[in-house]
């Protein structure tokens, strides 16, 4: 999918450029503006940013991505009004108005991400997930042919299956860090439930996100390989070195969380991870992954999911289906790696969310295996014994 817009808020002052070079720059108003390091600073009060209208914007379906970290809790639960939640992102005006598809992502008191999408027919809303303030925390919501999703610190919270959500013959300005939702159409004077805190990046993508976008997660406990020993990935923190097969020891570029309890596992099986058996691919003890989750398969050399490790691996790998709770814990270093993780070579959190492949993607580590490829190589895995899978030396 091809990016529409990207914010990255680099340099200080109150403008902000578009480094994919098709919205207008973003204008700070109220006192909000850049801190020179990368972020967009917000003060919960007067502060946002706007772009004016523009055609780019027309879309039948899309993405938006947001990087950030939230400063103090939100008042409310709904994007307006001056005890509202929190608001990221908003191309909204009062009522529905002429100006075709709204959209608000904000944050609600209780910390999960909400999403109001309105059309003709009326306010559609989803929520989920948690944000921690004072920790970085990432949101992706798309819309499309196949519904809409909402996915918070890597892991897909909400969907559904509303295929004429959009943002076609939209008209309103976009809002970044409050809500225009009282607002008149094509005004943005007076903003509502505004964001405290930090924006370090906005992309809107031109498509949804695929059903198969890729979000590897370890589960708590899991012991990753540093410099002199290994560390529990819970304890990690943005700028502790992990080593990694290719470029030696690389600093954490962020850590985030999720936990789901049994009533989300039980609604959502996809959520279900895989555990895979000492020995399988060179763990010294029992890994436990999402599902999504690749892992370096050798001597092939080639990145393989865990969910196709459990169909097609043989039985000691395979879906938990029996969990009743599970904290996932993300990665990200400032390119995909390979690090190790209760000594198995595992990927870490792709730092772009589009399919691998994509031009506008970073280049994965190594190549991943499609569920028919990776069918198509499994058996030879399956009757390995265990000790004897081949590892990264």
């Amino acid at each position: 999918m091809a990016r529409v817009a990207d914010y990255e808020f680099d340099g200080t002052g109150t403008t902000a450029g578009d480094s994919a070079g098709t919205l207008p720059d973003a204008q700070f108003k109220g006192g909000g503006d850049l801190d020179g390091a990368g972020n967009a600073r917000f003060d919960g009060v007067n502060d946002f940013a706007v772009v004016q209208p523009d055609p780019a914007l027309d879309l039948a379906q899309g993405t938006v991505i947001i990087e950030f970290v939230q400063h103090t809790t939100s008042a409310g639960n709904s994007p307006y009004g001056s005890d509202g939640a929190q608001t990221l992102f908003s191309v909204d005006a009062y009522g529905y108005g002429p100006g075709g598809g709204h959209l608000a992502i904000y944050i609600r008191s209780d910390g999960q991400v909400g999403v109001r999408h309105q059309d003709s027919d009326g306010s559609h809303y989803m929520w989920g997930g948690a944000v921690a303030t004072g920790q970085p925390s990432s949101i992706g919501y798309s819309w499309g042919p196949e519904g809409t999703k909402l996915v918070v610190n890597g892991v897909e919270v909400a969907s559904s299956t509303n295929t004429h959500l959009h943002l076609a013959g939209n008209e309103e300005p976009l809002i970044i860090g409050a809500s225009r939702a009282w607002e008149k159409n094509g005004n943005s004077d007076s903003m509502t439930a505004h964001f405290d805190g930090t924006i370090s990046r906005v992309q809107i993508h031109d498509q949804a996100m695929a059903t198969s976008t890729p979000v590897p997660c370890f589960t708590a406990g899991t012991m990753i390989r540093v410099p002199g020993g290994e560390r529990p990935v819970e304890s990690l923190q943005p700028g502790d070195l992990i080593l990694t097969a290719d470029h030696g020891p690389q600093p954490v570029q962020s850590v985030t969380s999720h936990r789901f309890r049994a009533a989300d596992l039980a609604a959502r099986p996809g959520l279900r991870p895989v555990r895979i058996a000492p020995g399988r691919l060179g763990n010294d003890g029992p890994l436990i992954v999402s599902r999504q989750h690749a892992l370096l398969l050798m001597p092939d050399n080639v990145l393989i999911r865990a969910i196709h490790l459990g169909r097609y691996g043989g039985g000691s790998i395979r879906v938990l289906n029996g969990c009743r709770r599970v904290d996932y814990h993300h990665l990200l270093l400032e390119r995909h790696e390979i690090v190790f993780a209760n000594g198995a070579a595992a990927e870490s959190l792709l730092p772009q969310w589009d399919q691998p492949g994509d031009a506008a993607s970073p280049p994965t580590a190594r190549p991943i295996l499609t569920g028919r490829e990776a069918r198509a190589r499994l058996p030879g895995l399956a009757a390995r014994k265990k000790g004897e899978a081949p590892v990264l030396p």
